[in-house]
């Protein structure tokens, strides 16, 4: 393309953004209605980072995420144009944690005296649990539950690899470290089950117990309706589950007789668009650390296949430290791990800016292996119950690929200089040499991860290895071990800020968001447009994710997390 070529390019969509922006402002028009029902839809992913690029915001929409909804519900209860709140929930695909902070605002609702309903049309054990926060839980007449429990499910590619002549190859460094079991096995090792039972053991008690409570029943008997599984909208409302069946309209009449006044549907999109950032207040920076962690910048946007940069972290930490107007750092962590080059570079600078101001972590529904190394050096650790987190081990590995090659009727020849040239070579498995040296590396990388923790948590050293092996804790027992200061969400770390920066609890807080979000020219300049094609830009993402798994040499502080149904 030529200069002149990319000139009219630029200008093209800087026009059709601005008419997007026009169109946008005059939909709006005149505002938020006095008596109105704000209908909150909670429906498939609610991701943890919003997209910084304006032209994915114009081609895929301003998708939700969990801290815009905690914005726009805390706005919502001040709001005297708003009545009432209309859940409308089903469908959900976030993890426990998440769950606990949407239920957790829907209550900081509540505290304001109007009306909070839930309509479901279908919904499961997690949609239910969200919902049982609500005054009254409605089904529509056709509507209906499947309240299953819980559900762990491992997938193990072993059996796959070996009909395709792929051989996995690695070396993990902790018992219950399981991220190449998947690839190394056919079934779980007696250890990943040991974990995985305990996992499920904590988050279906925590579910059933909740909506036991919410629901005025014992938990005995909500376990019985879990263990039926199965209700039409009749069947709910026979068990508790339900307090009536209406149809929308007939909630909104209910809600209408209730309040004594006529009341407006508005939907939390055209809401969100209403609300205007606050310019007064102490600022608090919140950063978000999503994503697989690698060297180098982050990619991505939404937290499905983004991936969490190192030289991006410390180019926002260090200016962060430097501007003394900001006087705390919230982390916001929803991470898996990644490269121990880059998480070690990540936690020193988080270190450092510890030196200088507050970093308290809020964690989201995972900060494992590399997202708890990031997190360890925080001034205090904030967990969800339901956060999966700890996993304090590492590995490295490759794939041997020799025999998938000479399948495809390829044929390659390997020549060397210096006795481990080919060391990641995918023609070849690990000599015994070659793993011993391998294996000696991951010990002492694993001996500065259990230090580190050590140091930065204030544990002693027999503590940190009980809670390490690579084993995956929920919130609550990782704060029984040292590993969290403190059980709850985003509002709890920001009472953390206000006590360790002496933050009057009557001040307001004024929460600048980082990575900012690039304007349209900014966007464009980047190169967003290129990686802006909805599904397909979020496909290779993924394998771009998968591709540095295997290509990069260095040690991997990872946990590979199963998918968890509810």
């Amino acid at each position: 393309m030529t200069r002149k070529a990319k000139y009219w390019l630029i200008g093209v969509c800087a026009v059709a953004g601005f008419l997007v922006v026009m169109v946008v402002l005059a939909v709006r028009g005149g505002g938020v209605p006095d008596h109105s029902v704000l209908v909150l839809r909670l429906h498939g992913p609610i991701g943890e980072q919003p997209s910084t690029s304006a032209i994915e915001r114009i081609l895929e929409g301003r998708a939700d995420t969990i801290l815009g909804l905690r914005d726009l519900l805390h706005a919502a209860a001040k709001d005297g144009r708003i009545s009432a709140l209309l859940v409308k929930v089903g469908g959900l695909q976030i993890g426990m944690a998440k769950a606990e902070d949407l239920r957790d605002q829907i209550l900081h609702f509540r505290e304001t005296g109007k009306p909070v309903v839930a309509l479901m049309e279908m919904g499961s054990t997690l949609d239910y649990y969200v919902a049982s926060a609500c005054d009254q839980i409605y089904l529509v007449p056709e509507g209906m539950l499947f309240l299953r429990g819980a559900m762990a499910d491992v997938p193990f590619l072993r059996g796959t690899l070996d009909k395709l002549r792929i051989v996995p190859d690695f070396v993990s460094i902790g018992r219950y470290k399981s991220f190449a079991d998947i690839f190394t096995r056919t079934d779980m090792s007696p250890a990943h089950r040991e974990v995985i039972d305990s996992l499920l053991d904590q988050l279906h008690a925590k579910m059933r117990d909740t909506i036991a409570e919410a629901r005025n029943l014992e938990p005995s008997r909500v376990e019985a309706i879990i263990d039926r599984a199965i209700y039409r909208a009749p069947q709910a409302l026979e068990v508790g589950l339900a307090d009536a069946v209406l149809y929308e309209d007939e909630v909104l009449k209910a809600l209408e007789e209730r309040l004594g006044a006529d009341l407006e549907p508005y939907s939390h999109a055209e809401y969100e668009d209403s609300l205007r950032p606050s310019s007064r207040g102490t600022r608090v920076a919140v950063v978000y650390a999503t994503g697989d962690i690698m060297p180098g910048h982050s990619s991505g946007g939404l937290t499905e296949g983004s991936t969490l940069g190192s030289d991006t972290m410390a180019e926002i930490l260090g200016h962060l430290r430097e501007d003394d107007d900001v006087k705390a750092v919230v982390l916001r962590v929803d991470s898996p791990g990644g490269s121990v080059t880059a998480s070690d570079l990540i936690g020193h600078e988080i270190a450092l800016t510890r030196e200088k101001k507050p970093v308290v972590v809020s964690m989201s529904d995972v900060a494992a292996s590399g997202g708890y190394w990031i997190s360890a050096p925080a001034s205090r650790v904030v967990a969800r119950a339901g956060t999966l987190t700890g996993s304090i081990g590492v590995l490295a590995g490759k794939f041997n690929l020799q025999g998938f090659y000479e399948w495809l009727g390829v044929r390659r020849e390997i020549i060397t200089r210096g006795e481990n040239a080919d060391l990641f070579s995918d023609y070849r498995s690990f000599s015994p040499q070659q793993r011993e040296l391998l294996r000696s590396e991951m010990e002492a990388v694993y001996e500065k991860f259990l230090v580190h923790v050590s140091e930065n948590r204030g544990l002693d050293m027999e503590q940190v290895k009980e809670a390490a092996e690579g084993r995956v804790w929920t919130g609550t027992q990782a704060k029984a071990l040292g590993l969290v200061d403190v059980l709850g969400g985003f509002d709890a770390a920001l009472e953390e800020v206000r006590q360790l920066a002496g933050i009057d609890a009557d001040r307001p807080l004024k929460l600048e968001y980082y990575p900012k979000e690039k304007g349209l020219v900014e966007s464009l300049l980047s190169g967003d447009l290129a990686r802006s094609i909805g599904s397909l830009k979020r496909l290779l993402a993924q394998i771009e994710v998968l591709s540095q798994l295997t290509s990069e040499p260095g040690p991997q502080a990872r946990e590979i997390l199963f998918r968890m149904d509810f």
